[in-house]
């Protein structure tokens, strides 16, 4: 059985690596880790965060790309509201 790992990795099951393009390059990806069993996000070689599933992984992703998406629809609003709202000449 095989799975795929970060762009550049291909890892078999018993964990052994086929193909390594990013030997000399620190680490960036997601990565299984055995202990405490869960999902590392690596970013040049550190580790950024750790959760104990793809799951959490995924639902806390989500949660912040929708917090990003309304905070970024807020600055809009007023931007746009600030550009054409009243009191502003087009």
């Amino acid at each position: 059985m095989l799975t795929i790992g970060p762009v550049g990795f291909l890892f078999c099951y018993k964990g052994a690596i086929l193909l390594n393009s990013m030997s000399e390059q620190k680490k960036t990806g997601i990565f299984y880790v055995k202990g405490p069993p869960g999902v590392a996000v690596m970013w040049q070689g550190r580790e950024m965060y750790r959760y104990r599933s793809v799951e959490e992984l995924v639902q806390a992703h989500v949660k912040a790309v929708r917090a990003l998406e309304a905070v970024q629809g807020e600055k809009i609003e007023n931007l746009i509201a600030g550009q054409y709202g009243p009191g502003n000449p087009m």
